[in-house]
């Protein structure tokens, strides 16, 4: 025994009382149940501690209980005895181990029966209770039994009840299945139906002709519903043609059939309505443009339809380019007449006209400029080439000068070229631009399919009304100045007709300007022949009535005027050149016959006009070439202009207030100190100069008119006159302002009653 267990003593605590108190006490601490909610193990800690099965494992090795091993405290077993090795102790060790193992055994089985009397008594104690429980609840518990078996009968009538249903269910299932079949086989044939109907709908749409669009097409005005009709008619024949030309269909043989009694009627009413439309575009004071974009456009639709005949449409363009011939070489021939009935005459009448200006009485009276090749505001033109023509009504006579009528009249061919071009392209050749399509390609393809034989044909007599009428003009006209406006008109008007991409007329247009570059030509020509002639070799005698020279004003407006229109008149620069050297060398040459005085005169009236003209020139190399440098030529001009009115300032002045210049040109004597000799000096200028003063203020406003009037009778030239004016003037300002200021220090500490006299230095200031 000892060898098999030989630390069983282990296994029994000696306090074993202790462990029966601590039962008793949690026996007794157990709540006792009250009622049939207590009884229930979910509610009640110690009926469920009585419910649960705990799965205990056997004890196989030592190891499974190492709390009882290992305690050493409630067993007092001595692990370390150590064993004698005599057998006899040996055996005497057992058996008293044997006995004290046996008697704590039964020890231990006393305690062990006391604990199991006392489980039993609890147990019993709590079956009283809870039987004691049961029975004070019999009544409820009766009804709850009653209650149980109601609603086991209540759930038995209920799943009797799903049962039924669920075969209801089942049944109407099937029966909705069927339906959904059924109603998906309708809907499968009622879409077939539809697209049936559309496919008809669409045949008829595109093929049947009803009676009533027969009736319509045959028997109804010509107007926009009409034109509906046609363009429905239209695209069913195309249709009959084009879709189903291999089908036999027996409505489409009947259609056919239809359309071909249909477009025999069709082609004759279009044909006569567009003709008698194209007619009534020759009635006078109709607005055919108005016309064209209004009413021809409602209609193209049906020219579209006639367009599939082309024999008929070749014979509404000839009605048409005939009509509008007609009509726009009527119209603008009344209309340059009633603007030539207004034509100012000319002012040069030959190349003569060079050497003459116009008179004093003539420039006041007119307010304008002694040339006769001035500007006098005539290049407002240039500003407003695209103003609106000008109305022939509530003009008077000799109100317009050629230019303006030229201008007035290419403004309208130009606008009526253009509105023409784009009604042609649209109307007859159909180029009507998508929505989506690039501007610039259709512009391309309206020039490419537009006539230009029909186009040109239609103004071809406008431009020759013109060609006559300038040319009769070109013969007769030496006014240089409208002929150089005219060619800067045509020259617009041509590049204004290219970037509207109309070039039809390109070769007429070259044919006015080869013209009006011929007439200049001659003209320059011819003025710079007289001016050569003139100036050969003149005597002193006429360079001095060449006050100015008339042939020097004239050119001086002429180089104004191609150098102002120098964008369209580059051609004319080498006789800009040519007359300018013609200028220079009679200048020069007719100076060196004169004396000082007379040739500054005849210099400032002669430079004056010529060099107003050099400085608006901003471009000095327009009129340079080779050998000839126009910008030293025009510096050089200036100086000598310059030098010419400082010399005559001087020369008028020391004649007329010689006395003022002489007395501050002398020296003030040098004498050291006062005395006698410097007092009785500075007494004597003091008298000079007041003498010399009272003399001034009695004679200074005489004196001031005789030099505006030497003035005035040496410079008729207004423009010359104010700039000698002004620069005399000016110098007398700075001689008469030193002599004030001498003057007023000289008595300015001695008072004076008639220094107060003398005029103020600001009256003489130009």
């Amino acid at each position: 025994m000892d060898e098999i267990y030989p630390n069983l003593s282990k296994l029994f605590p000696e306090n074993l009382e202790k462990i029966c108190q601590d039962l008793k006490w949690y026996l007794d601490s157990s709540n006792e149940p009250k009622n049939l909610f207590e009884l229930h193990p979910k509610f009640n800690n110690n009926f469920k501690n009585l419910f649960d099965n705990i799965n205990t494992q056997s004890l196989k090795n030592q190891d499974s209980y190492p709390y009882l091993i290992d305690s050493k405290e409630d067993l007092n077993i001595n692990e370390d005895t150590e064993y004698l090795e005599d057998p006899k102790t040996t055996r005497e060790g057992k058996n008293n181990n044997k006995k004290e193992l046996l008697k704590k055994v039964q020890e231990h089985g006393k305690y062990f029966e006391d604990i199991n009397h006392m489980c039993k008594e609890k147990r019993s104690q709590i079956e009283k209770n809870v039987i004691n429980t049961l029975l004070s609840h019999e009544n409820e518990l009766s009804e709850f039994a009653i209650d149980l078996n109601y609603c086991d009968n209540t759930l038995k009538m209920i799943e009797e009840s799903l049962n039924k249903q669920f075969e209801s269910l089942q049944m109407s299932s099937e029966s909705i299945k069927k339906l959904h079949d059924e109603s998906k086989d309708m809907s499968c044939a009622l879409e077939n139906r539809k697209k049936m109907v559309e496919k008809l709908e669409k045949f008829v749409k595109e093929v049947i002709i009803t009676p009533s669009m027969i009736k319509s097409l045959c028997n109804d005005p010509i107007n926009e519903s009409y034109v509906v009709h046609v363009e429905e008619f239209g695209r069913k024949s195309e249709n009959i043609t084009r879709l189903y030309k291999d089908k036999e269909y027996p409505a489409v043989e009947f259609s056919k059939i239809q359309v071909k009694k249909l477009e025999l009627v069709l082609i004759r009413r279009i044909f006569d309505f567009l003709s008698l439309e194209i007619s009534n575009l020759a009635i006078p004071k109709v607005n055919i443009q108005m016309v064209q974009s209004t009413r021809f456009m409602t209609f193209r639709p049906l020219y579209k339809y006639l367009c599939n005949f082309p024999n008929h449409t070749k014979d509404l363009k000839k009605l048409y380019t005939y009509t509008m011939k007609r009509t726009y070489s009527h119209l603008f021939e009344n209309y340059l007449n009633s603007l030539e009935a207004c034509f100012e005459k000319e002012r040069c009448r030959e190349t003569s006209c060079m050497l003459r200006i116009r008179s004093l009485a003539v420039v006041q009276k007119q307010n304008k400029t002694i040339s006769y090749y001035d500007m006098n505001s005539r290049d407002s033109i240039l500003k407003d080439f695209n103003s609106q023509p000008i109305l022939p009504t509530g003009l008077q006579p000799n109100s317009l000068k050629k230019e303006l009528i030229v201008k007035s009249y290419f403004k309208l061919l130009v606008d009526t070229c253009t509105t023409e071009m784009s009604f042609i392209s649209s109307f007859f050749f159909l180029n009507d631009p998508k929505p989506n399509e690039n501007r610039e390609e259709n512009n391309n393809t309206s020039k490419d399919k537009l006539d230009k034989n029909m186009f040109k044909e239609i103004f071809v007599e406008v431009f020759e009304i013109m060609s006559c009428n300038l040319k009769v003009y070109l013969r007769t006209s030496f006014d240089l100045v409208a002929l150089t406006l005219i060619l800067s008109i045509l020259r617009f008007n041509r590049r204004f007709l290219l970037h509207r991409e109309i070039t039809f007329f390109e070769s007429e247009m070259y044919e006015f300007e080869s013209l009006l570059y011929e007439r200049l030509n001659f003209l320059m020509n011819e003025i710079i022949s007289l001016v050569s002639k003139t100036t050969k070799s003149p005597n002193i005698s006429t360079i001095l009535l060449w006050n100015p020279a008339p042939f020097v004003v004239n050119s001086s407006h002429i180089i104004y005027v191609i150098s102002r229109l120098n964008d369209y008149t580059r051609k004319l620069n080498p006789h800009v050149i040519q007359l300018l050297q013609n200028l220079v060398d009679f200048l020069e040459k007719s100076s060196e016959k004169l004396d000082a005085n007379k040739n500054s005169i005849f210099i400032i009236n002669n430079l004056v006009p010529l060099v107003s003209v050099i400085k608006t020139i901003t471009d000095k190399t327009m009129f340079s070439d080779e050998n000839f440098d126009f910008g030293e030529v025009s510096k050089k001009l200036e100086e000598n202009l310059q030098n010419s009115l400082t010399f005559y300032s001087n020369f008028l002045l020391t004649e007329f207030i010689s006395d003022l210049i002489n007395i501050m040109d002398e020296e003030e004597p040098a004498i050291e100190g006062v005395t006698p000799k410097k007092t009785l000096t500075l007494a004597t200028m003091a008298l000079e100069y007041r003498n010399l003063c009272m003399d001034f203020i009695k004679t200074y406003n005489e004196r001031v008119s005789l030099i505006k009037n030497i003035i005035s009778q040496s410079f008729i030239h207004p423009q010359t006159l104010e700039l000698v004016n002004i620069h005399v003037f000016n110098m007398f300002y700075e001689i008469y302002s030193k002599f004030y200021g001498i003057t007023n220090d000289i008595f300015k500490d001695t008072p004076t009653e008639w220094f107060s006299k003398m005029p103020d230095p600001s009256e003489f200031k130009p």
